[in-house]
């Protein structure tokens, strides 16, 4: 077969409804063999559920109503269930966004590894076993052999997410669908798993499908690009195309939510004048203790952050950014007190919280706020959302119940969303939407001091860009400070000030961000700046660069 003249995947006229609403409307693509087609659009495009429909995995609520899906000669919308089951896996593999949901957590990797080549193969086990340890060394796992009998939780996310594209590409299938493979990784992990990725498919002569929001991400490793809107295909074309040459409003409207470098700022008080720091921490130590339980060995103590010494000025946003497993979340967490230090002292307004009376301890309390990367987790799902922002105000006995309305409806409008958005729970509004409400009642106290925790990790681009000008408008209008926790360093370019780079669970560069961004010096430093894509404005688009750094 002529691989030119004939696609592997032909999607012609693909059409999914619900009840109430087109959710794919008459979508069309092709893939050829050995290609890498990319899928970008915000979350609600459709993109995902075009995904699902190939390989027969729609939810209960959406039904294909039109269009033929064909592949190897057959039709996947039609053919029976039976043949279906024999083309998932064996000849098309997906790799799906949280592994950690799609690995069974009461089954060894080995266990979960084997299941698909013993369903679908005539091989032995060992043969088996055979070439799943080559596989895992194939994937950065060396030591395959002896992970066998590991469990998922034993393994980081982009581990996890290794793991994940092994058990596709085992089954050595002709085409791999990747459904945001590299979300809430960090930019190093991500670039190492997107590699990894399509150095297997190319190793095995497969094509691929990537799915994703990060249009420069997808233009980087893919041959071409489709952009979706609302269920339709707006713009398609190869990646240097899209990048170069966006013709419709909507691919526009994604590459201008690409990070770019935001204008310094000058701070009301710069470090060398401003007599207290808001937050303070001066050599902090915190240690994990090793787990184990009776049926179990236990693992070895961890200390998670070694001596960290920081400041953050009235007004000023401090990033702390790193690798996963760095530290940077501990030392968030324990500055606002959720987790104990071992040792080493916090000082808020000058003051150690350690030695706080009740009643400043309390003012602690609400004077340092934090934002946490999931809103749906830290939300409560039976609260509305203007109990959820007025919680914060009950122990305000100044503020009868009327201020206190007024106070939250306020704050509602200061975060972009409308008052009405109050009657709402948690599950009626979008992702952007509940990192808002977060946002809301973290600042309704009106703090001196802010942690956000990784806020914008798990949103589309243009919700991210949103998320991220509302932080740094807020923050100009109350002039609190914020330490920003982030992998992400296109989101660290865009708010920080200052920048402190972590790695196993020390500071191992600080300075001023443009400084950072523009001179690293340390190998960790380099590393991360070096898997960030940076844009570089060509006409009426961008040409996709990565940064380089001279020999130190």
């Amino acid at each position: 077969m002529n691989s030119a003249n004939h696609p592997l995947l032909s999607v012609q006229g693909l059409t999914l409804a619900s009840r109430s609403a087109t959710v794919v409307d008459d979508l069309s693509f092709d893939v050829h063999a050995g290609e890498v087609l990319g899928i970008v659009g915000e979350s609600g495009s459709g993109k995902t559920m075009a995904a699902r429909a190939v390989i027969g995995l729609l939810p209960q609520a959406i039904r294909r109503t039109a269009g033929r899906i064909g592949f190897e000669g057959q039709d996947l919308a039609t053919i029976a269930p039976g043949a279906l089951r024999r083309v998932r896996g064996r000849r098309i593999g997906m790799v799906f966004q949280e592994p950690m949901t799609s690995l069974n957590p009461a089954l060894t990797i080995g266990r979960q590894l084997d299941e698909g080549l013993a369903y679908q193969t005539s091989m032995n086990a060992a043969a088996r076993r055979d070439r799943i340890v080559a596989m895992l060394a194939r994937i950065g796992l060396p030591d395959g052999a002896a992970r066998l009998n590991a469990y998922p939780h034993e393994f980081s996310g982009g581990m996890r997410q290794r793991i994940m594209i092994a058990s596709a590409m085992l089954m050595q299938p002709a085409l791999l669908i990747a459904d945001e493979p590299t979300t809430a990784l960090d930019a190093v992990i991500q670039r190492e798993v997107a590699q990894l990725m399509l150095g297997l498919t190319r190793e095995q002569g497969a094509a691929a499908i990537v799915i994703s929001h990060d249009l420069a991400m997808v233009a980087e490793f893919a041959h071409r690009v489709v952009v979706m809107e609302r269920g339709r295909i707006v713009e398609t074309g190869s990646s240097e195309e899209i990048l170069l040459n966006p013709r419709h409003a909507y691919t526009r409207r994604l590459l201008d939510a690409l990070p770019r470098r935001a204008p310094a700022r000058s701070l009301p008080h710069p470090a060398s004048s401003a007599p207290v720091p808001v937050l303070e921490v001066r050599d902090l130590v915190v240690d994990f203790p090793g787990r184990g339980g009776l049926f179990s060995r236990k693992s070895a103590p961890k200390q998670a952050v070694r001596g960290v010494s920081l400041q953050v000025m009235p007004g000023e946003t401090v990033a702390l950014v790193g690798a996963s497993g760095s530290g940077k979340t501990t030392v968030g967490r324990a500055i606002v007190g959720l987790l104990t230090p071992s040792s080493g002292d916090v000082l808020f307004q000058g003051k150690p919280i350690a030695g706080l009376d009740a009643s400043a301890r309390q003012a602690w309390r609400f004077g340092c706020q934090m934002v946490f990367q999931d809103p749906y987790g830290s939300l409560d799902p039976r609260m509305r959302v203007a109990d959820l922002v007025a919680e914060a105000l009950r122990a305000l006995p100044s503020l009868d119940a009327g201020a206190r309305a007024s106070r939250v409806r306020q704050t509602l409008l200061e975060v972009g969303l409308d008052p009405s958005f109050g009657d709402r729970f948690p599950h009626e509004l979008s992702g952007g939407q509940r990192q808002r409400v977060a946002i809301a009642r973290a600042i309704v106290r009106k703090p001196a001091f802010v942690v956000a925790d990784e806020p914008v990790s798990a949103l589309d681009m243009t919700v991210q860009k949103q998320i991220l000008s509302l932080i740094r408008a807020l923050q100009d209008k109350h002039g609190f400070a914020c330490l920003f926790v982030s992998h992400d360093l296109g989101a660290v370019e865009q708010v920080a000030d200052r920048v402190l780079v972590m790695d196993d669970g020390r500071i191992v560069e600080h300075g001023l961000r443009d400084a950072v961004f523009d001179g690293a010096r340390h190998p960790v430093t380099r590393r991360l700046l070096g898997a960030m894509p940076a844009l570089q404005p060509e006409g009426s688009g961008f040409r996709l660069l990565r940064r380089q750094f001279a020999e130190a």
